[in-house]
């Protein structure tokens, strides 16, 4: 019933503004580095003996980048996150500043690590979302452990989700992406069809008898990349509403007149 719980109230809480922002900054980001790397970044690969290097830097900056977005989500939403009031204010991101800059690195090097490993890192880059959902986990539980011992409370390891949950959060999170690429593509080729019938033909028969390597329109491109920011805030949503429950009992007891 929890695990049900957390993920109906999840969706629930990714419909409010401050989060459909920090998708649409997140997706931006994703874009912009897919535009270079799939426009620029070739032209400089041909044009130099050090391509592999290139290539590999270009994969870094932008798990480096990527990171520091979603880093600074779980920042200023972890009070959202956890369901105990709304978004951090900035003089009290500035008071955990350093701890919340040693939490996010080392978070950071363990995606790193989990990316190029042969199995961890195939299912990370299969997976949409999952490199942004593992930064925001790492981050998420030390910080909020570190924001309450602040306070002096103590928090107990079963007030998180075990290992089982976070699978079913990504596992809900990828088949929501699938199912709006999907729908994304839907749409672009019924306005394909609608704009360009002779063009949308030539495109099905090109598929069919010629390479069959279907050409992605930008907006199809765009949609991916939206889902796959979807399939790694969701899970994180759904991971914070699971914690909110006995983090909402304790405040409401601490709360209560002695």
């Amino acid at each position: 019933m929890m695990f049900l719980s957390s993920v109906l109230n999840g969706l629930i809480a990714f419909f409010d503004w401050h989060v459909i922002a920090w998708v649409f900054a997140i997706t931006t980001i994703s874009v912009t580095n897919y535009v270079i790397g799939t426009t620029v970044l070739p032209n400089f690969i041909v044009h130099s003996n050090k391509g592999h290097l290139l290539a590999m830097c270009s994969w870094l900056f932008t798990e480096i980048i990527l990171a520091i977005a979603i880093s600074l989500f779980v920042l200023f939403c972890l009070p959202y996150l956890i369901g105990i009031g709304g978004f951090l204010p900035l003089p009290a991101a500035r008071v955990i500043w350093w701890p919340f800059t040693k939490i996010a690195l080392t978070a950071l090097l363990l995606v790193l690590i989990l990316s190029i490993l042969p199995v961890t890192g195939r299912a990370m880059a299969t997976i949409p979302g999952v490199p942004l959902f593992f930064q925001g986990l790492f981050i998420a539980q030390p910080l909020t452990r570190e924001v309450f011992y602040a306070a002096g409370i103590s928090i107990p390891k079963d007030w998180f989700p075990g290992f089982w949950a976070c699978a079913g959060y990504i596992v809900v999170g990828t088949v929501l992406a699938i199912l709006l690429t999907c729908l994304g593509t839907i749409v672009s080729n019924a306005i394909q069809k609608k704009r360009d019938p002779a063009g949308y033909q030539f495109s099905l028969l090109e598929q069919k008898y010629g390479q069959g390597i279907p050409h992605s329109t930008f907006f199809e491109i765009t949609i991916a990349h939206v889902a796959g920011t979807i399939a790694g805030i969701l899970p994180l949503l759904m991971y914070g509403r699971y914690v909110s429950v006995p983090f909402t009992a304790l405040l409401q007891e601490t709360m209560l007149p002695r």
